[in-house]
């Protein structure tokens, strides 16, 4: 069974550039949120538009919902690290709510539980 990740926008941003740290999670199962997805489509579409659109496009049916008690966690973390991004927070908890790990760079993550750090 192919492992799942929770790959949040900084992962799905290196991966889709081409980062060597991430040709590992080529196969695996990923999961995001539909902020990540904005996050990712705005970055690109300044950048390349259809790369935005086929990244949306791939990954729209990856993107989970976000349910009431993520909510409440993803708010109690951010009032605990002011540094995180609310994206960053909700994504965070959502993999713990799949028990999942959470794939990102983002240094404020780095030394956490159930985070995969890849720069």
């Amino acid at each position: 069974m192919t492992e799942t990740f929770f790959f949040d926008s900084y992962a799905i941003i290196e991966f889709l550039q081409g980062n060597e740290g991430y040709i590992g999670y080529r196969d695996k199962n990923l999961i995001t949120t539909q902020l990540n997805l904005y996050g990712v489509y705005y970055r690109f579409l300044g950048i390349n538009p259809d790369l935005a659109e086929a990244m949306l496009k791939k990954y729209e049916a990856n993107a989970v919902n976000i349910d009431t008690d993520t909510i409440k966690k993803a708010a109690t973390l951010k009032r605990q690290n002011k540094r995180m991004s609310m994206t960053d927070t909700i994504g965070y908890a959502t993999s713990l709510r799949y028990k999942i790990p959470f794939l990102t760079g983002d240094r404020e993550f780095k030394d956490m539980p159930n985070v995969e750090y890849v720069k």
